[in-house]
């Protein structure tokens, strides 16, 4: 394993622990790695079943959309728009793998109809 030296302005670093649990996902979306994702395809299917039932976490939805209320009613501040710009990668990372898992379970011929009434 290699270990990297990134110099961070300080502004980014405070930005970043505001995020505080968050982070960690965020990262995982904004630096893709083919390593992190494998194919759908070499999962398990109880693992396809599960990732076609993927959601946000409770308080990533609830965080979600408070900051979209917000956002409507005022302005966001700066850390506030880039959480939600985060929460929104997410989001949409995790609705393009729950796509994926979907096709896999038809290709596997599980019953998407099932599948579907237990999201």
């Amino acid at each position: 394993m290699a270990t990297i030296t990134l110099e961070i302005p300080d502004e980014l670093i405070s930005q970043i622990m505001q995020l505080g649990d968050r982070f960690p996902e965020w990262l995982m979306v904004n630096l893709p790695d083919s390593n992190l994702y494998p194919s759908v395809s070499s999962f398990s299917d109880d693992e396809v079943r599960t990732l076609a039932k993927l959601k946000l976490s409770q308080n990533q939805n609830d965080r979600l959309g408070e900051l979209q209320a917000k956002g409507k009613a005022s302005e966001l501040a700066e850390i506030e728009r880039y959480e939600l710009l985060a929460l929104l990668q997410i989001y949409q990372f995790g609705q393009l793998r729950k796509s994926e898992a979907i096709a896999e379970s038809t290709k596997r011929g599980f019953s998407v109809e099932k599948l579907m009434t237990e999201l």
